[in-house]
């Protein structure tokens, strides 16, 4: 039996997990034209990065929001491969404290 030992996630790690999540809940979470949109897109001009996190986060998820461990997520699509992402389709709150499952929350656009 393997026990994994709690370790901080990279920011590739975090960026990449945050996006597997997105992966896995966006057909359930999205309307079916921004998931057309988002697939269609993606390759060209989409894209998932650290920002800043949000003061918002506080009262959707505020166990997350207290956590200086934290990173937000956002995956979306830019105007250009050389533009800030700014057709966000998630916002992903995810703990970079990796005990074995992901700690997260996620603001899906509305």
């Amino acid at each position: 039996m393997s026990i994994s030992l709690p370790r901080r996630l990279s920011e590739q790690e975090t960026i990449e997990m945050a996006y597997d999540l997105f992966l896995e809940q966006a057909m359930d979470n999205l309307d079916p034209a921004d998931v057309l949109l988002f697939n269609l897109q993606f390759e060209e001009i989409g894209g998932a990065e650290i920002v800043p996190t949000g003061s918002d986060w506080s009262e959707f998820a505020p166990f997350l929001a207290q956590n200086p461990a934290c990173a937000e997520v956002v995956i979306g699509l830019a105007p250009d491969e050389n533009a800030d992402i700014d057709q966000i389709f998630a916002r992903v709150l995810i703990s970079r404290h990796f005990t074995g499952s992901p700690e997260y929350a996620v603001r899906w656009r509305e």
